[in-house]
C-alpha cells in the first residue's frame, strides 16, 4: 500500500494576513516532514546543507543556494540526508493573498495557471540558474525581515511575493511550458478529499468515478497514475492509519475503532493493521 498524503490542517500566518514564514535547522528541530499537502504555496530556500525532498512519488535533493518550489495541492515530504546537517527559510502564502478584488482578471490571468497546475515549472530551482536568480534577491528579503512579517514590513512582503510569482510568470511564458502537470492527480482530487472527509463511510469506485465526472475504468486508470496505487488499497490504508491514530491518542476499545474508521469485519482489520504496521492494534496501542 502506498503512502497517504494527508492534508496538512495547520493555518499559517493570520486571517487577514495568510503567509508565513520558518526558519529551520535540521536535525536540531526536526528530522523530516511526513507526506502531507497544503493550498498554499511554499518556497523551501536552503541556506546551509541539503534536504531531500519526495514530491509526487519522486525524490529530489536540494543543496545549499537551491529553492524548492511546492505549489497548492501538490504531495510532497522532506527529511534530513543522512549525517548532513541542514538549515533552511520555508515561506507559505495563500494565493488569494495576491488578489485585489473578489474580481481580478489580473489574478486569474497569471495565478490559475499555477493553482490549477496547467503549467509545468521545475520543483527544484538549482542555484545559479536564472529562474533561481531572478527570485533570489525577494526571498533573501523576505528572509532578512522575517520577524516583521506582519507588522511595519507586510506591505514589503506582499511587494516581494508579487515578484516572486512574476518571475515564475515570465519563466513558463519564455519556455513555453503550458502544459498539464500531473493531470491525473488533478483528475482525482476530488476521491482523495473524499477519503480524507468520509472514510468511515462506504465508497466505491463506481461513486468516486461519478465524482470526479468519468467512468469507473478511466478513473481507477488516472488514479493508479497518481498516487502509485489502487482507490481500494488507497481507501484502507488512510482507514488503516486514522485506525492508528485513534488507537496512539484514545483509550477507545480497539473494535470500536475499527467500526469507526469503516472496518466492519473485526478479523480482516486485525490482519490488515497487522500487515501494514507490522505489529497487532494491541502492540500498537502499547508501543504508543
Amino acid at each position: 500500500m502506498g503512502k497517504i498524503a494527508v492534508q496538512e490542517s495547520k493555518n499559517h500566518g493570520i486571517n487577514e494576513f495568510p503567509y508565513s514564514i520558518y526558519h529551520v535547522k535540521m536535525p536540531e528541530h526536526i528530522t523530516k516532514f511526513d507526506l502531507h499537502y497544503h493550498n498554499e504555496f511554499e518556497l523551501v530556500y536552503v541556506e546551509n546543507g541539503s534536504i531531500e525532498f519526495t514530491i509526487l512519488e519522486k525524490k529530489y535533493i536540494a543543496n545549499k543556494g537551491d529553492i524548492a518550489l511546492l505549489l497548492p495541492d501538490y504531495p510532497h515530504s522532506m527529511k534530513q540526508v543522512p549525517n548532513v546537517s541542514c538549515e533552511y527559510y520555508c515561506m507559505l502564502f495563500k494565493p488569494e493573498i495576491l488578489k485585489r478584488s473578489d474580481s481580478d482578471p489580473i489574478y486569474d490571468r497569471i495565478m490559475t495557471p499555477l493553482i490549477k497546475h496547467t503549467v509545468k515549472l521545475p520543483f527544484i530551482l538549482k542555484d545559479k540558474e536564472q529562474i533561481t536568480e531572478s527570485i533570489k534577491n525577494e526571498c533573501n528579503d523576505l528572509m532578512k525581515y522575517w520577524t516583521h512579517s506582519y507588522s511595519s514590513y507586510a506591505f514589503g512582503v506582499l511587494g516581494n511575493l508579487y515578484k516572486i510569482v512574476g518571475s515564475l510568470t515570465e519563466y513558463y511564458e519564455a519556455n513555453d511550458t503550458v502544459l498539464l502537470n500531473n493531470k491525473s492527480y488533478d483528475r482525482i482530487k476530488e476521491a482523495i478529499y473524499a477519503v480524507e472527509n468520509r472514510y468511515e463511510q462506504p465508497l466505491s469506485v463506481e461513486e468516486m468515478a461519478q465524482l470526479c465526472n468519468v467512468s469507473s475504468s478511466h478513473f481507477m486508470k488516472l488514479f493508479k497514475e497518481a498516487t502509485g496505487d489502487s482507490f481500494n488499497n488507497f481507501l484502507i490504508a488512510y482507514r488503516l492509519k486514522m485506525a492508528a491514530k485513534k488507537i496512539a491518542e484514545t483509550d477507545d476499545k480497539i473494535v470500536n475503532i475499527s467500526t469507526d474508521c469503516g472496518f466492519n469485519n473485526q478479523s480482516y482489520f486485525s490482519r490488515a493493521f497487522t500487515k501494514h504496521f507490522k505489529m497487532s492494534p494491541a502492540e500498537y496501542r502499547n508501543k504508543h
